[in-house]
This record gives structure tokens, C-alpha cells and sequence, in this order.
């Protein structure tokens, strides 16, 4: 599949979670539960997934394919939302950045099953294995998860947490927009970084292997070294964030991410061994991919009131999907579609991490 069909895919993906992403977080805080439809998510995700190879049509393989995407996207919304139930203010940072090392963990086996079973194209065998896998590792959450309750809910119906979903997430969302500058500020400079960040991850491989000259297995062990930096990164980028705050490690992260990738635009160009440079820029990226995301979401979670969690992290999840959308879509534009080559649409991903950095300074102290 070329840049401009992986891109297209997955940014009509994200239009749909987009969407969906505000009525999922309101209506659990309607109910006052988020775990069911955490389990219902992964459910919707690994099924789909497994399915991935059944069918011969493609295209059916690419609607399946996209179930699949925006059924996770949709769990990442319950799951950000979560981090009240599991954390305590005192030890958030911490646990964020804990969630974020094993969320990396489970990159690593994705990366290890993908090298074991996708020998040879063997691509159908991978998919199945990874949605078990996924299946699997997710039972813990669904058995011993508790979420902390907020006071007697109003019993209501499936149909009237529809209503009133739609009626309190526009509250909440031009509540924020026009009062709370500290909030749509924190999206503005999410949008930018997110979109840099989520289509440099997407493109990764075919970057490395089109643009940079190596062989699909060097990549993914260059993926699978990054990914394990990251782990011991994320942990103790969260005490980081629990000492000195969100923003400053927010800040110092995105300025090293900004660096890696603008040297990743004319590396490939240097006339000289630049295998070692890969290499460091590949810690680098381990580091400050885990900064930002373990620096992200207790920012969020300190500036939102804690009645509209989940209707705040759909916001929240808004902003980051649009970026899903508006990255990759750029990204096969300018690599495909005008014809200008991986290179220029790397560059474009500079100019969105430095937007982001932008709005970042201009967030209040908080």
C-alpha cells in the first residue's frame, strides 16, 4: 500500500472516533461507569483484528482493519479517564508514568511477535496473534479495576444517556473553549504535538525502509530498542513530572523530540556511515516520546474539574484524534500526492512539533 492509502485509511479511521469519542466519555459520566465500556472497547478491537485475513476482498480487510483502529482509539478515551480511579493526587505522576513504561512494554511484544510470526509475509498468523495477545493481557483490567464512586447516579436509560451525552458534552466543550483558557490553550499545543508525534509513529517503518536505506528487520529492532528506552524512561520521567511539574518536562521533551526529528530529515542525505547516529537518534526518540505522553495526561487531569473527567478527556482525546486525522493525511499529501518524498513530509511534522512547543510556553505555571 503506498503512504497516501495507509494515511486516507487511517485518518477517515479517526474521523469516526472523533465523533464517537465525546458521546462514549459523557455517557460514562452519566452513568457513573467506565469499566464496561472498557471491556466492550478491547472487545471491539481484538475481534476485528483476529478477523483481519478471513476475507479476500481488500477492502472489506481495510474496513475490518478500521473497526478495529477506532474501537481502541474509543478505549483510550475510558482508559485516560481511568487514571482518577487508579491514582490518588499525591502519587498521579507517578502512576501515569508507570502505565506509560507498561504500555511501552506491550509495544516491545508487539514487536517481538511481529518479528516471530510475520517471517516470510506471514502477516494474517501476526494480526491473530497480537489480538489474543491484546485479549489476554487486557483480563487484569477487567478483573480488578475499581473505580471510585462520586456520589449517588441517577439511574438513566441507554437512550438518555444519549440525550443527555450530547447535551452535556456541548455544555462542557463550550464551557472550556470560552472560559477556560488554560484548558483550549493545553489542546491548541496537544493538536500540534499529537499530530507530530502519531504520524511520525505511523510511518516510521516505511520511512526507515524507503527513505533511510534498511531492511524491515533492522528497523523494527531499531522500534523494538527505542520502545525498551522508553519503558525505564517513562517511570522515572514521572517523577520528574511529579517534582517539577508537567509543563517543564512537557517542555524540555518536546524540544528533544523537535531535534530528533529534524535530524531525521538530513540524515539520510549525509555521505558518510550514519548507522551509529540512528542509533542515538533512536534513545533519543525512546526518551522523549515517553516524556510527553507521561507529562500529557496529568496535566489535563490537574485543570479539569473533577465532575466532567470523562467529558474532559474526550475533549482531550478530540484533540489528539484530530491530529490522527490531519498528520497522516498531510503526511501522504506531501509524500505522495504533490510528489514532494518522505523527506518534506518528515519536515512537516518539525514545523507541527514546534507549533506545539509554542502553545506549551504560553500555558499558565499550573
Amino acid at each position: 500500500m503506498s503512504d497516501a492509502i495507509i494515511g486516507n485509511t487511517i485518518a477517515l479511521s479517526m474521523v469516526v472516533t472523533l465523533m464517537a469519542a465525546p458521546l462514549i466519555g459523557s455517557i460514562s459520566d452519566q452513568t457513573g461507569k467506565r469499566l464496561p465500556y472498557l471491556i466492550l472497547g478491547i472487545l471491539a478491537c481484538t475481534v476485528p483484528t483476529f478477523s483481519i485475513g478471513y476475507m479476500e476482498n481488500v477492502f472489506i480487510s481495510i474496513v475490518v482493519f478500521s473497526i478495529g483502529l477506532i474501537s481502541i482509539n474509543l478505549v483510550d478515551v475510558i482508559y485516560n479517564a481511568m487514571l482518577f480511579d487508579v491514582s490518588e493526587e499525591s502519587n498521579r505522576a507517578k502512576v501515569s508514568g508507570f502505565g506509560a513504561a507498561t504500555g511501552y512494554s506491550g509495544a516491545i511484544l508487539a514487536i517481538i511477535l511481529s518479528i516471530l510470526f510475520t517471517e516470510d509475509g506471514n502477516y494474517l498468523v501476526g494480526f491473530r496473534i497480537v489480538a489474543l495477545t491484546l485479549f489476554f493481557l487486557s483480563i487484569p483490567s477487567m478483573i480488578f479495576i475499581r473505580e471510585k464512586k462520586l456520589g449517588a447516579r441517577k439511574f438513566v436509560s441507554l437512550w438518555q444517556s444519549f440525550f443527555y451525552a450530547f447535551v452535556n458534552f456541548k455544555r462542557t466543550f463550550d464551557g472550556i473553549i470560552r472560559t477556560r483558557k488554560d484548558i483550549s490553550t493545553f489542546l491548541i499545543a496537544k493538536f500540534w504535538y499529537t499530530s507530530s508525534v502519531y504520524t511520525a509513529q505511523t510511518f516510521a517503518v516505511l520511512y526507515g525502509v524507503q527513505t533511510a536505506g534498511y531492511s524491515e528487520i533492522q528497523v523494527q529492532v531499531l522500534v523494538f530498542f527505542g520502545t525498551l528506552i522508553a519503558i525505564p524512561s517513562a517511570y522515572f520521567l514521572g517523577i520528574l513530572v511529579g517534582k517539577f511539574g508537567s509543563k517543564i518536562v512537557l517542555i524540555n521533551m518536546l524540544s528533544i523530540w523537535t531535534l530528533v526529528l529534524l535530524t531525521g530529515v538530513f540524515l539520510p542525505d549525509m555521505n558518510f556511515d550514519t548507522q551509529f547516529l540512528w542509533i542515538i537518534l533512536t534513545v533519543l526518540c525512546g526518551i522523549s516520546m515517553s516524556g510527553i505522553w507521561v507529562s500529557d495526561r496529568p496535566y489535563m487531569l490537574d485543570i479539569l474539574p473533577k465532575s466532567i473527567i470523562g467529558q474532559g478527556f474526550s475533549v482531550h482525546s478530540m484533540s489528539a484524534r484530530l491530529s490522527s486525522i490531519i498528520g497522516p493525511f498531510t503526511w501522504g499529501i506531501i509524500s505522495t500526492t504533490i510528489n514532494l518524498g518522505q523527506q518534506a513530509a518528515l519536515m512537516s511534522l518539525v514545523v507541527f512539533s514546534l507549533t506545539g512547543l509554542f502553545f506549551v510556553f504560553k500555558l499558565d505555571k499550573k
